[in-house]
């Protein structure tokens, strides 16, 4: 059956038993969000249930496969996870029911591990615990520069990846973007190696006037955003920390306020210098490697500095499937005449992207970020 737009979109949900069983005068809507971090895709599907004999399947962690493309030339089979449903009955023979989940490596997010690694990278922790769900694994460095002996104890492989991704470092003024897509990928890569590795005539093009040719157009209604002010109080206030290394008895100051933009044109920085909090005192060993309580000040600040400036871009009408969190992507605001606007034009980090399946219509919407506007000082 399937629910199908020509030209838009083909999308086909089966659960258990029941195989391609929706149709789009029942469906209610679809959503499907991913995000740059080590989060798992979330999803939500709200339809008409005409089958009494399906819900029997609606309870934490059935599992539910989806399709979806542009067609059936290019359907993308989607594994989810059911974690929390909301049946409410409409008829005697009629139920609209809101399934809301993960894609299906739930696992990831729960089960309690206890483990060591001994003289591991976080680039190879990350490669490890992707192979244990089936993700394949994508990084643009061979290798990070932080090798020790990780434990992880007693906590969710998520939680543990998550706690080591902050203190990792590739290199000086560098942040590492993970993200976990739903087409089977976990990706951990270099945010400046990422830039300088790009050819900028490939990358994907958002624009929102006068497309031409292989450009996205999109609308950006909701314009320009700055998001300083969370961002700095979320993270980038936290500038100095002091570590005393019990190995050499050497007290060091730690201070990071010196956080140049990799991305935006212009190199101001966002942060107000007049406000500094510390972020306590730690004790260090050769247990660690050297930059790990520098760098969770640096990926911290780096993090939430990346997401200062940003924008919501809708492709309406349109299953965008090749664009996805962590891709770097142009945004060219372009006026009546179709000249470019300068200030909010240029590269972006795509931070989230949001598929919305409702009257049969798609839009695929994405959040875009970066460290600030061009022209900022």
């Amino acid at each position: 059956m399937a629910c199908e737009v020509a030209g838009q979109y083909k999308f086909t949900v089966t659960i258990g038993d029941f195989e391609d069983f929706l149709t789009d005068d029942k469906l209610i809507q679809f959503l499907l969000i991913e995000n740059i971090g080590l989060s798992l895709p979330y999803w939500e599907l709200k339809f008409d249930c005409v089958f009494p004999e399906l819900l029997r399947y609606f309870n934490e962690k059935q599992s539910i496969q989806v399709q979806l493309g542009t067609s059936s030339k290019d359907l993308e089979p989607i594994e989810l996870i059911i974690k929390k449903p909301i049946i409410v009955p409409q008829t005697a023979d009629c139920s609209t029911v809101t399934l809301r989940g993960f894609t299906k490596m739930h696992q990831y997010l729960e089960n309690e591990t206890k483990a060591s690694y001994e003289n591991k990278t976080t680039l190879e922790l990350a490669q490890q615990i992707a192979s244990k769900y089936g993700l394949q694994f994508k990084s643009n460095m061979s290798a990070t520069n932080d090798m020790m002996t990780y434990y992880q104890p007693g906590m969710s492989d998520y939680k543990f990846l998550f706690t080591e991704w902050l203190h990792s470092y590739y290199a000086d003024n560098d942040i590492i973007i993970p993200t976990i897509t739903t087409n089977g990928f976990m990706t951990y890569n270099s945010l400046t190696k990422l830039i300088a590795d790009t050819d900028l005539t490939k990358l994907p093009t958002f624009v929102d006037n006068k497309p031409e040719k292989d450009e996205i157009l999109v609308n950006a209604n909701t314009g320009a955003e700055s998001n300083t002010t969370m961002s700095n109080m979320l993270g980038n206030y936290m500038k100095e920390r002091d570590v005393f290394d019990i190995d050499t008895g050497v007290l060091q100051h730690i201070d990071v306020s010196n956080n140049t933009p990799i991305i935006s044109e212009s190199k101001a920085n966002s942060i107000d210098e007049s406000i500094s909090k510390s972020s306590g005192f730690f004790v260090q060993s050769s247990n660690v490697h050297k930059n790990y309580y520098k760098q969770e000040l640096v990926n911290t600040q780096k993090f939430f500095t990346l997401q200062s400036a940003k924008q919501w871009v809708s492709a309406a009408d349109a299953l965008v499937s090749k664009v996805y969190p962590g891709d770097l992507c142009l945004y060219m605001t372009k006026k009546g005449n179709g000249q470019v606007n300068d200030q909010t034009s240029g590269m972006y980090l795509t931070t989230k992207r949001v598929i919305s399946i409702k009257d049969r219509r798609v839009h695929t919407n994405f959040l875009i970020s970066r460290e600030n506007m061009n022209y900022s000082k």
